[in-house]
């Protein structure tokens, strides 16, 4: 127990009582490495001693794609890597992307809500659109966001809307400016 002042009267569970730090305001846990270096956090067991890492990488590490990564692995593997640039990866080790996801065939990126669910596309901190699993009447949307305008309808049925939300056949689509509607080119 490293204590340096009592953080009231709550105790370590003791699930996790080997190593405790306590104190009547922040504290915390350093892992101090050289720049050429890297920290590391390991969990284990009675069978294997690296189940789990957490390794952080300096920033003077010699593989320069390394450099300042924090790298979170299972089973010996590496499954998460943060990059200096915020990036995630998840099955990659070099991610381009904010968010980039990759592994075999098949793989996908679930989403389970209670209610209405989707993803946000947008810039500078502003939506753009917005692709919505609408749960009350089975349907998939697709909305230009900042205006709140819904583009696209899919129903379970597999009838497609554009312009309108309850399309009543294969392909309906609801213009209600003037100007064309359909052009096949």
């Amino acid at each position: 127990h490293v204590f340096t002042a009592t953080c009231g009267s709550q105790t370590a569970d003791s699930s996790a009582d080997d190593l405790t730090v306590e104190n009547s305001a922040d504290a915390g846990i350093s892992i101090l490495t050289p720049a050429a270096s890297i920290g590391r956090l390991y969990f284990g067991d009675a069978s294997n001693n690296s189940l789990g890492r957490i390794v952080y990488h300096g920033s003077n590490v010699s593989t320069e794609a390394d450099r300042n990564n924090m790298v979170f692995h299972t089973v010996g593997s590496e499954r998460v890597r943060i990059d200096e640039a915020g990036n995630v990866g998840i099955g990659t080790d070099a991610p381009g992307y904010a968010l980039e996801v990759s592994g075999g065939s098949n793989e996908y990126i679930f989403i389970d809500g209670s209610g209405n669910s989707g993803i946000r596309i947008g810039d500078s901190s502003t939506s753009r659109w917005r692709i919505d699993n609408i749960v009350a009447d089975d349907r998939l949307r697709i909305l230009a966001d900042d205006a709140d305008v819904e583009c696209i309808s899919i129903l379970q049925s597999g009838n497609v809307g554009i312009g309108t939300a309850s399309p009543d056949v294969a392909l309906h689509i609801t213009k209600t400016a003037t100007g064309g509607v359909l052009r096949l080119e």
